[in-house]
């Protein structure tokens, strides 16, 4: 059962990470696809999205799978791949699916810098949210052991 559970709980993730990948994704292609042309998005791209995005989260949370102590190198060359890889993936992605064969070069560039600019974002929040909810959790744990070690104090005191 807890296998299961790490399971499911590993695939809930990644399946967040690829529905906000992909729907970033689909969202700034659209918005400039209709900028430069007025033209919609295809169900074609739309799909391909789709499983860019999910190869995408899956790779990211590849690099963390294992619940383990990394060294301070081994850590901060998984930070650069978390973000580099997908970076790369989207404009291999693009060029072999063709989604800017029919618009202005700026279309393309302007889709891959911002959605650079997106994976570091998300990165950013990420390791700031696990900092702060590591404090958290250490100040919890400080509080519980001070709250253990006066209960026993005053139980010896007796």
């Amino acid at each position: 059962m807890h296998k299961l559970r790490k399971y499911i709980r590993t695939e809930m993730d990644v399946e967040f990470f690829s529905c906000a990948h992909s729907v970033s994704m689909i969202f700034i292609y659209g918005f400039l696809l209709w900028l430069e042309s007025g033209r919609a998005v295809s169900f074609a791209v739309i799909f391909e999205m789709l499983i860019l995005g999910y190869v995408m989260a899956w790779t990211q949370k590849g690099l963390f799978l294992r619940e383990k102590v990394y060294t301070r190198r081994e850590y901060i060359l998984r930070e650069v791949l978390w973000n580099v890889l997908p970076i790369l993936y989207m404009p291999l992605t693009g060029k072999l699916c063709g989604w800017f064969k029919e618009t202005t070069l700026w279309v393309g560039i302007t889709f891959y810098l911002i959605m650079a600019v997106y994976v570091v974002m998300v990165w950013l929040f990420l390791r700031l949210f696990h900092n702060e909810e590591t404090q958290e959790l250490n100040q919890l744990l400080q509080k519980r052991r001070y709250e253990t070690d006066s209960k026993a104090n005053k139980e010896e005191d007796v």
